[in-house]
């Protein structure tokens, strides 16, 4: 021990990395510290106790405010735990010691040797925990319920009248699709494979249509032959079409379409109606598959004229697909002659493919439920959907189509002009969808047209202009476009923004001013005040605002005084290296200092903020310093952030599913509203891939063998979309913001081998874009454009890995590795690159490789074997356990070292 008064500087002030906490005896009592023990242990901490205090020793030292600690912070000097930065001189008291506790002034020392470990096993209550059975979390979770807007086929919507299709009819189809196979290829002539098939074919078709002539159809008559040259060459023109269909689609085909034209030209119609086979659309080619649901055998396979090179159409030759148009025409004008509406419309439906006159040819004979069906089957476009349930009276599917394809907009412009009732109520459910998306500044505009809703749009704008700084500064512009006349009420904050600190808020203002570009007193007022301080910002380099857009806020200040005493816009450079995926050079990455937290997810918000995923301790916001602002007590390894950045999913795994669903794990969501502070427990389901980004109430995902989109609303998760479950196992899935691709595995008909498909959907209107075969071959990484990398590894030269990868050919990326050494290998795919991440038993390594080149871009080494790497709103972020943030923007190559504190 020193004698008093010798120590100038006896305590840590600041954030220090605080490698352990002293606890005086002769300040706290045994309880006191044994409780303070408790709340501050970390896993492979060590308490030891001495005659003076206790002591907990922490594993890792952790970044923390002194101030804040419950005992004394202990940091490293040297290879001694000091209470203090001790001087040199004052180090020299403390040889062979371990730890040197500044107290009364003077300096004592001390050795772990001599310290007693505590067991707080023994200072553990148990007796008042009541112990429970287990249960198998699993087994209580009953599979996805359909959602209400599935729809239906056309048969199914158009009742009893239409009858039911005939076994020969299915029969038919069934031989055309086992021939297909799903395969996606043209069809092939003569697949019977008899060489002699033609001429038997030639032989049923004479006794059939020898003596059955064809009507004429209309158009300007030609110069009428004698009846009997007229039959044999109607019969010859049906012979030769129904000859090249038996070379096209087979013997037995080709015969049920002859019987077919029978039908019709007999006016047997609802035999005919049963035995139809459905066309393409007019253009001969294959219709779009419909986004809603697999592409089921009956309504997806269609005759025309050629097939197409990847649809499944059925190529039948011009001349005869031309006849059945006419046929199937004529059909459809006798049975509305007839009043017979559903059979009608059945046929403009599901035989003329005339999806769109059907539905308003059911809406003109008052079906508007019918129309309303149908067009959720075939997927029509949202607001015609919705426009068609409102008109049925079903207001809640109509209200819950909009909320899952956002097509409030669009089908208010449709409904406005003669619905305005319906638009009415469309507006006022379109604001609280907005509002759950967390785009509140939407939400006010949507209902600011309802003058007894202006009430309600303040109450949103006012809670917006509590939020976030840029959502502030949004919600300040809106105050003076909507409200002009409040502006005097906010005076003191909009003086406040030309204040030197103020630079992000002013520049949120005047970006907010640009994107609306309305003139008026209010915003004239903000433009004139801020344009000044803004301009400095940008001549400063604090703002990123071109030349144009300066001239423009001067135009929208309005002041031809303001505008003389301007000076020239200093336009400096703005920092940045360019796109990274451009660089020729390897970027150099700072690697961020260890913090307190452990990080297992991180999502960019607005006001450089970011929304950190801390495990089972909750979710977070942090600022640039690491500090954390905002705490939800929810628990989350993984987190799916919406568009608006006001509202976020956090996922916790609570173990595997059930061998049925061996891909997937159940995972505990739960909502949080990021600006109204609040979470929504949605409970747990099985999740086996999903979107890390969602518009705030729909969310993609695959669970068990089922592919969603489900409302996270409400904790009824209501089913908004999906593909059913089908005879085909899913395997992987990819997602990004513009599509989302699924690899499954498949058999087909019969004995034949199993087979890959991928399914591509473009998003947000999920429209199925592509569905192709693929060859999988040893190991391959799906993009969300639908393609496979294979990849594969080759010991190089010098006796390290080297992974190559094909994207339009073979690329080659060093790993710098052994194969002795035990890794594993991570892939996340950007749409022009690949984030290659090699976990080994200490560290990690992260290469950002451009896709096209195989050029490795930039390199990190990063500490420990925990680190994840996630892209988000055009950024890179890299998290791991010790309480790093790394966040690389990929657009100018700026990075972002975070301590989570």
């Amino acid at each position: 021990m020193t004698e008093p008064a010798t120590i100038r500087h006896p305590v840590w002030h600041g954030v220090q990395p605080i490698a352990a906490l002293w606890f005086a005896h002769d300040t706290l009592g045994a309880d006191a510290r044994i409780a303070r023990l408790f709340a501050e242990w970390m896993p492979g901490a060590q308490a030891l106790r001495f005659p003076e205090g206790d002591v907990l020793l922490f594993a890792e030292p952790r970044l923390r405010r002194c101030d804040d600690c419950p005992g004394l912070p202990l940091c490293r000097v040297g290879g001694v735990l000091a209470s203090g930065p001790l001087a040199s001189d004052e180090r020299r008291a403390l040889a062979g010691a371990d730890l040197g506790i500044v107290t009364g002034a003077r300096l004592v020392a001390l050795r772990r040797a001599d310290g007693v470990a505590i067991d707080l096993d023994r200072h553990l209550d148990l007796d008042d925990y009541a112990l429970h059975d287990t249960y198998d979390l699993a087994e209580s979770l009953p599979p996805p319920a359909t959602g209400r807007l599935a729809g239906k086929h056309a048969r199914e919507a158009l009742g009893g009248a239409v009858p039911p299709s005939s076994a020969e009819r299915d029969a038919v189809l069934d031989a055309l699709a086992r021939r297909d196979a799903g395969k996606g290829r043209r069809w092939r002539g003569a697949i019977d494979g008899a060489a002699g098939g033609g001429s038997l074919v030639i032989g049923a078709l004479r006794r059939l249509f020898a003596k059955r002539p064809v009507p004429n159809t209309g158009g300007v008559a030609p110069r009428a032959p004698t009846p009997a040259h007229a039959s044999w060459r109607d019969a010859a023109a049906r012979l030769a079409m129904l000859t090249r269909a038996s070379w096209l689609i087979g013997r037995r085909q080709a015969q049920h379409l002859a019987r077919l034209l029978r039908q019709f030209e007999d006016g047997n119609l609802d035999e005919a109606l049963r035995n139809a086979l459905p066309l393409a659309g007019d253009d001969g080619a294959n219709p779009q598959s419909p986004a809603f649901g697999w592409l089921s055998r009956r309504a997806d396979l269609r005759l025309s004229a050629r097939a197409s090179g990847g649809g499944s159409s059925i190529a039948i030759g011009d001349a005869l697909m031309e006849h059945l148009r006419k046929l199937y025409r004529r059909a459809f004008e006798k049975l509305d002659r007839a009043g017979r509406v559903d059979e009608a419309a059945f046929v403009l439906a599901e035989l003329l493919d005339a999806k769109a006159e059907a539905l308003d040819y059911l809406v003109k004979h008052d079906r508007a439920m019918q129309a309303a069906e149908l067009a959720l089957g075939w997927d029509m476009p949202a607001a015609m959907i919705v426009r068609l349930l409102l008109a049925a009276g079903d207001a809640p599917r109509a209200v819950q189509v909009a909320r899952r394809d956002n097509a409030f907009a669009a089908a208010v412009a449709q409904l406005e002009p003669q619905h305005a009732e319906h638009a009415r109520l469309l507006r006022r459910e379109w604001g609280r969808a907005l509002v759950a998306q967390g785009d509140w500044l939407g939400a006010v505009d949507a209902i600011w047209p309802l003058t007894d809703l202006r009430e309600l749009a303040a109450a949103w704008l006012l809670a917006a202009e509590t939020a976030g700084v840029e959502l502030s500064a949004r919600a300040l512009v809106r105050r003076a476009i909507l409200l002009p006349e409040t502006l005097d009420d906010h005076a003191e904050r909009i003086e406040a923004l030309a204040e030197p600190g103020n630079a992000a808020a002013r520049t949120a203002v005047a970006q907010a001013i640009l994107d609306h570009r309305q003139r008026g007193d209010g915003v004239r007022r903000l433009a004139a005040w801020l344009l000044p301080a803004v301009a400095g910002d940008r001549a400063a380099g604090a703002n990123a605002l071109n030349r144009d857009a300066l001239d423009r806020l001067a135009s929208l200040a309005g002041s031809a005084t303001l505008s003389a005493d301007l000076p020239r816009w200093q336009l400096p450079p703005i920092s940045g290296g360019g796109r990274l995926i451009d660089r020729a050079t390897p970027l150099a990455l700072p690697l961020p200092a260890a913090g307190l937290h452990a990080v297992y997810d991180a999502a960019r918000l607005r006001d450089d903020r970011w929304l950190v995923a801390l495990g089972e301790a909750g979710v977070a916001v942090v600022d640039a310093s690491g500090r954390l602002l905002q705490r939800f007590a929810a628990p989350a390894m993984r987190l799916v952030i919406a568009t608006s950045r006001n509202v976020a999913l956090a996922l916790a795994p609570r173990g595997n599913a059930t061998a049925l669903a061996p891909h997937s794990e159940l995972m505990q969501i739960s909502r949080l509203d990021l600006v109204r502070h609040t979470i929504v427990d949605l409970g747990v389901m099985r999740v086996s891939a999903y979107s890390g980004t969602f518009d705030g109430i729909a969310w993609n995902l695959v669970s068990g063998v089922f592919i969603l989109v489900i409302d996270t609303t409400t904790p009824a998760r209501e089913v908004l979309w999906q593909v059913p479950d089908q005879p085909r196992t899913w395997m992987t899935s990819a997602y990004s913001a513009t599509s989302e691709a699924h690899l499954l595995r498949t058999t087909t008909f019969g004995e034949q081998p199993e087979h890959w498909e991928c399914w591509r959907y473009q998003l947000p209107g999920r429209r199925l874009a592509q569905r192709a075969d693929v060859s999988v071959r040893g190991q391959a990484v799906l993009h969300p454009q639908g393609v496979l990398l294979e990849r594969r590894y080759e010991r190089a030269v010098d006796g390290h890995l080297e992974l190559i990868f094909h994207w339009q050919g073979a690329h080659r990326v060093a790993l710098g590795v052994v194969p002795e050494v035990g890794y594993g290998v991570q892939y996340v795919c950007l749409d022009d690159a690949l984030v290659i991440t090699l976990k080994l038993e200490d560290s990690c390594r992260h290469f950002f490789v451009r896709l096209s080149n195989g050029a490795c871009i930039a390199r990190i080494d990063w500490p420990g074997a925990t680190s994840s790497v996630r892209e988000h709103d055009g950024h890179l972020l890299i998290v791991d356990e010790q309480g790093r943030l790394l966040d690389i923007d990929l657009a100018n190559s700026l990075c972002r070292a975070i301590s989570v504190i």
